[in-house]
Order: structure tokens, then sequence, then C-alpha cells
């Protein structure tokens, strides 16, 4: 049944990207594991009790246009890296992260006017804060999130895993040259020493603050995994496209909470 749970909800990512119009963006997040400082020289004993960085992974797939002759060419991807010296991956900094890769692909595509996310099943994502949030985020972004998909549990790795570690070997390459990664600054200009394309890199700081309260809540929320957002309802499946789906309101009372301002913005490199 794994299996074919697994099959199934892989058929939400690949018959959107068969089927992704020009003014339509499929987006695929994840936290990657957290990347431990790297030294070119150091010795053992510096070497144990390292803090990690946080970095978020951001892939937006979407259709390029010819600028000449107008006419669609292949899928391109690109890739949003958000750092941190220090953030806690709860579903209020996720949301931040997702309304800024959001506003980065809005500024980058004016053409492009709705998503589809996609994601694991992190409690950061699969929670009531992050579904709560999208009404919101719909109105702040430009961009109208259509549908929120998750991959089933222990589903296999993503787009989001290739990028990290592509990403992590030109840092590797880095660092071989004699230079250290100890910081988001310095992992920052590691990314822009390389030959990468089709990155944007944002240096952010996390700001205190805990997760607001949000009065609508779904049953057995981990259950389900199909969200698909209208202007002032959403409706929900367990599996992708199995039965009608069950439709609930979208309560005006959660919107101003869904999204406090989390993190703040440092500055931006785009290849």
């Amino acid at each position: 049944m794994h299996v074919l749970r697994t099959y199934n909800q892989d058929l939400a990512r690949s018959t959107k990207l068969e089927d992704l119009q020009s003014h339509e963006v499929f987006i695929e997040r994840d936290w990657a594991m957290k990347f431990i400082p790297l030294v070119y020289r150091e010795s053992q004993s510096k070497w144990y009790g390292k803090r990690g960085l946080n970095w978020h992974i951001t892939v937006a797939s979407y259709r390029a246009t010819a600028v000449d002759t107008e006419v669609e060419t292949a899928i391109v991807f690109d890739t949003i890296i958000h750092l941190f010296d220090n953030a806690s991956q709860d579903a209020r900094i996720s949301n931040a992260i997702l309304e800024d890769s959001l506003m980065l692909i809005k500024k980058k595509n004016p053409q492009i006017t709705e998503a589809f996310i996609r994601s694991d099943n992190a409690g950061c994502f699969h929670g009531h804060l992050s579904i709560s949030a999208i009404a919101e985020m719909n109105k702040r972004t430009g961009i109208h999130v259509r549908r929120l998909d998750f991959a089933d549990p222990q589903g296999g790795k993503s787009i989001c895993d290739r990028r990290a570690a592509h990403i992590k070997s030109a840092i590797g390459k880095y660092v071989n040259e004699g230079n250290n990664v100890r910081t988001a600054q310095e992992f920052m200009l590691a990314v822009q020493k390389s030959n990468m394309l089709n990155i944007s890199l944002v240096l952010a700081e996390a700001v205190p603050g805990q997760n607001p309260p949000v009065k609508q809540k779904l049953k057995d929320i981990m259950s389900i995994n199909n969200f698909e957002y209208s202007s002032d309802s959403f409706k929900v499946w367990r599996q992708y496209s199995i039965g009608n789906g069950k439709s609930y309101p979208l309560h005006q009372s959660d919107r101003p909470h869904a999204l406090d301002k989390a993190i703040q913005v440092l500055s931006v490199f785009e290849t």
C-alpha cells in the first residue's frame, strides 16, 4: 500500500508539470540538513561541537518564454536559498520564507499568477498554521496558491535534495581552495564564487516571536495530503484525486495572524 500511495501522490507533481501553463509555477520546498561549518585547516578538537547553519531550499519550475518569438520553451528551474546563522525551523519561519519566495518569483516573472506547492510532511509545513496562512499569502504576494500537496511519508527524495547536493559540492570545492565557510555570509560568498546558474541567495535573520494561535483546525490533519484553495474556501483530500473531497470555509479571524513578520532579509544575490 505504501508504494501505491507514493505513486498516487507523485501524480500531483507529474500531472501538473506535464500541463504547466505560462502563468503557473510549481514549487517544491524543504529544509535542508543543517550545514556544518567547514574550515580549510582545523585541529581535531575544533571539529567537534559545531553549531549547524539553517538553510531552506525552494525550487520553482515554470515555462520560460522566448523574448524575441514569445514562444513557450522548456521548463526552467529556479532555486531560492534562504540562509540563517540561527533560526527555528517552525511553521512561522517557514510561512515567511514561502511568502518571500513567492514575492521573488513574482518580481522575476510578472506573468506568473498561480502557484502549486508540494512539500514533505514536516510539521512546519503540514500543520494548521501553514494551511491557514495561504489565504492571506494569496492577497499579499500577487500569486494565488491553487493547490498545496504533500508527499507520502518516506516517499523518497525530491528535487530540493538534489539541489542541496549540487550546492554542497560547490562549497566543498570553494573550501578546498583555501577558504572557510563558517557563517551564512561565507556560505553565500562560496555559492557566489561558483558557476551555478538560476540561484537566488537570500541572507536573512529570524525575528523573535511565537507561533500565533489558530482557531480553524482540521481533525487528523496529518492524514490529509491535498488542499485546493479558492477565494473563500478550501477543499481537502486524503489522497490525490480520489473522491470528491471535503470543503471548508476560510475563517476571516485566522488570516491576520497567520503571517507575522518572522524573518528580516539582509541581502539578496541572484545568478
